[in-house]
């Protein structure tokens, strides 16, 4: 995070469950400004129980399936939930990374993601990589 910080990443939506959501760990997260942890409780599983992610054709072929697939609904279904947050808050760009991934800003002209997203032109909506 602190590096994501450095390239001007602001706010991070940290879905946590398991030892990441253990007391010791969530301290130490709530800690860091811009970090907003997400709990996998009973309600937010009811809540993403009632997603409408369940009906994409796209992603049916992965649902009820162990491991990996199981993984990529979970993760399916947070990402559903943060572009609402991130909409709700005003934010221009929304960026999903797992825990052992980094974003590099490769072709900015200085060392910034977050200028490097303002030179994109106004009428593209998603970047890939």
């Amino acid at each position: 995070m602190f590096y994501h910080k450095v390239i001007g990443v602001s706010t991070f939506f940290l879905f946590v469950e398991g030892k990441a959501a253990s007391p010791e760990v969530s301290k130490v997260l709530e800690s860091i400004t811009g970090v907003k942890l997400i709990y996998r409780t009973k309600e937010l599983e009811e809540q993403q129980a009632r997603s409408q992610i369940w009906n994409e054709t796209w992603l049916s072929s992965f649902f009820y399936k162990p491991c990996n697939y199981e993984l990529f609904v979970k993760q399916s279904l947070n990402m559903e939930m943060a572009i609402v947050m991130a909409r709700d808050a005003g934010m221009d760009w929304i960026i999903h990374l797992d825990t052992d991934e980094l974003l590099h800003p490769a072709g900015a002209k200085e060392y910034s993601l977050r200028q490097l997203l303002l030179d994109v032109p106004g009428n593209v909506d998603m970047a890939g990589g």
